[in-house]
């Protein structure tokens, strides 16, 4: 019903959408990552994510940019314009940076009634920013139009591995996760609220059987988290048991409530639960297709798109 009329008008605007620069800026290293701030009043900031690795001793470093998007309204009609947004100029001007820092993976706003965000993140001129870092590190920065500052610094793998993503818990859900990969199979999962700040209450080795590229949790299900690695399969997890732990030790594992390994024929980079339309995600994938899902049935994709523009 819902979810299949999801799929066909997202489908239609991927299939439609034709992409308009309005405002570039060439950076030192490669881009990542960006990630616009969704906290009322901050909307524009934007966050960009670097990452360079040195092929001589194979070390990765990276910057973390955070740029103030403007837009100037047309004021006189002779000059050129948008026709759609009626925009005639876009400002993107870096205005802070933290460098040098890990090369960057994964930045995730957290959203802005995350209770991370009342806890942590101050008033509401600032956000709270989490960084996925090739050290393995999770890295949590307070932003604002001031700057940014580094509120902690927490190790993700145990395995020395890669921090490859993170995803907060979503707004409405009451939860105070933060979740993160590894390239080393490892999900952990951290209670982003806790007083001393981020505390891992899950730690999952094993998650999957070759590097974990992704965690992202659903928009309408607080406690379902999903995942997607090299070894091609796309994951789903339940949290509910997580936490039981009253001293916060790390564990119980997580309950896996579906996988598809047959579907992807290449490695899951990327994964997007849809925040219109409950039971839909996206994932895309190094077989250069980007696939719909419905929740209720991860057996197979009930969408694809593929070539050129997936």
């Amino acid at each position: 019903g819902h979810a299949t009329n999801g799929v066909e008008n997202l489908l239609g605007l991927v299939m439609d959408s034709t992409p308009t620069t309005h405002a570039s800026v060439l950076l030192e290293r490669d881009v990542n990552v960006v990630e616009f701030c969704p906290q009322e009043g901050l909307t524009h900031l934007l966050a960009a994510g670097t990452y360079t690795l040195h092929e001589k001793g194979g070390n990765r470093d990276g910057t973390l940019h955070l740029f103030n998007v403007r837009q100037d309204k047309v004021l006189d009609p002779c000059e050129e314009l948008d026709e759609r947004t009626g925009i005639r100029s876009w400002d993107l001007n870096e205005f802070a940076s933290c460098e040098p820092t890990d090369a960057v993976f994964d930045l995730k706003w957290a959203p802005p009634d995350h209770p991370a965000s009342t806890q942590l993140g101050g008033d509401t001129s600032c956000a709270l920013l989490a960084q996925a870092g090739t050290s393995g590190m999770v890295s949590m920065y307070r932003c604002s139009d001031f700057g940014i500052e580094t509120v902690q610094e927490v190790e993700c793998s145990q395995e020395h591995g890669l921090c490859t993503s993170v995803d907060w818990s979503h707004q409405n859900s009451g939860s105070s996760f933060l979740a993160s990969s590894t390239s080393s199979c490892e999900i952990v999962v951290f209670d982003a609220a806790a007083q001393s700040g981020l505390v891992p209450i899950v730690s999952m080795p094993g998650a999957h059987d070759l590097e974990t590229w992704m965690v992202a949790f659903d928009r309408w299900q607080p406690m379902l988290l999903f995942s997607g690695a090299d070894d091609c399969a796309f994951k789903a997890w339940d949290l509910r048991l997580a936490g039981t732990d009253p001293d916060h030790a790390p564990g119980p594992a997580l309950e896996q409530r579906s996988s598809n390994r047959r579907v992807h024929t290449a490695g899951v980079c990327c994964i997007n639960p849809s925040p219109w339309e409950e039971h839909v995600v996206v994932t895309g994938s190094y077989d250069e297709s980007v696939r719909v899902w419905d929740t209720r049935n991860l057996s197979r994709a009930v969408g694809v798109v593929t070539g050129e523009l997936a």
